[in-house]
C-alpha cells in the first residue's frame, strides 16, 4: 500500500487529514481496522440483545470508519447507534443483518485495496 491511490470505498485524503497527514499512521489505522474491527463482538451483542454495549461497539466502529474517510460506512454505524439511543430496537433488528453484510463486504474491499490479508 505504498501508493495511496484513490479508493472508491474511502476518501484517502480525508483519512490522511484525520491522521495528521502521516501515511504510516494512516496505514496502521487501516491495519488495526482490518484486524480488530469487532464485527464478531457486535454480532454477539446483537444476539444477546445487549443494546447498550451494542451501541458502544457500533459507536467505536463509526469513529474508525470516519477516521479512514469511509463516511458511508460511518453513516451506517451512526444510524444504528441512533436507533439504539432512541430505543428503536425494531429498527436495529430490521437493519442489523444488512449493516453487517455491508461492513463485511467493505472490509473485504479494504483488504483487496491494501493488499493485507486476514
Amino acid at each position: 500500500m505504498n501508493n495511496l491511490a484513490k479508493s472508491e470505498d474511502f476518501d484517502v485524503e480525508k483519512g490522511l487529514r484525520y491522521c495528521a497527514d502521516d501515511k504510516e499512521f494512516f496505514i496502521e489505522v487501516i491495519k488495526r481496522y482490518i484486524y480488530e474491527n469487532n464485527f464478531d463482538k457486535i454480532e454477539g451483542l446483537f444476539k444477546d440483545k445487549d443494546w447498550e454495549n451494542y451501541r458502544i461497539a457500533v459507536h467505536a466502529l463509526k469513529g474508525t470508519f470516519y477516521t479512514i474517510g469511509a463516511d458511508e460506512m460511518g453513516d451506517k454505524a451512526k444510524e444504528m447507534e441512533s436507533f439504539v439511543k432512541e430505543g428503536n430496537i425494531e429498527a436495529v433488528e430490521k437493519n442489523h443483518e444488512k449493516m453487517m453484510e455491508d461492513f463485511n463486504s467493505f472490509i473485504d474491499r479494504v483488504r483487496e485495496y491494501t493488499g493485507l490479508t486476514k
